[in-house]
């Protein structure tokens, strides 16, 4: 049976120094990619369980309705994780903005790039220059491309009427 206090509590009054210092511990065994089993055993050493997977599972689900606290920040946990993860996808990926300001950077010679340079004894140096030209003149052309700047078709489609006018003088008559 529910207890009214637990139907009235939010999910935010759940937080994870709220949980037993056992439920912490697998719950950051957890969160570290243990595998259930793994972290069970890890925060559970003295547990006398034939298959410490489906205790685990139990417990996320809040199945025995024993583990409330540890069901809802297991899960609010889980999903901060996923948040970041997503966040993380997010910024790996450039995006057309950042290709186009790194592509104008080099074009305008903003970006340096490393040379390595022989200074003797099988030691090496690395110097800064600037890009060659051949380099911003790749930069420039894939930068008009982008903005459309080199395109050939030319749309001549629409709808105008033709007026032929006989204006020619019949000499052959």
């Amino acid at each position: 049976m529910i207890n009214e206090s637990e139907v009235s509590l939010s999910v935010s009054e759940y937080r994870y120094e709220d949980l037993t210092a056992k439920q912490q511990k697998l719950i950051t065994g957890l969160m570290a990619g243990l595998s259930k089993a793994e972290a069970y055993r890890q925060a559970y050493p003295d547990a006398k369980i034939a298959n410490p997977t489906n205790q685990v599972d139990k417990m996320i689900k809040n199945e025995d309705g024993k583990f409330p606290k540890f069901s809802i920040v297991y899960a609010d946990m889980e999903a901060e994780a996923l948040k970041r993860i997503e966040a993380e996808k997010e910024n790996a990926i450039a995006s057309r903005l950042d290709v186009a300001l790194f592509l104008t950077k080099v074009m305008n010679g903003e970006i340096e790039d490393n040379i390595l340079r022989f200074i003797g004894d099988g030691v090496q140096a690395a110097d800064k220059i600037e890009p060659a030209l051949r380099d911003r003149l790749n930069a420039a052309e894939k930068l008009g491309k982008y903005y459309g700047m080199f395109r050939d078709k030319v749309d001549v489609s629409g709808t105008a009427a033709v007026t032929i006018i006989d204006d020619m003088d019949n000499d052959d008559e």
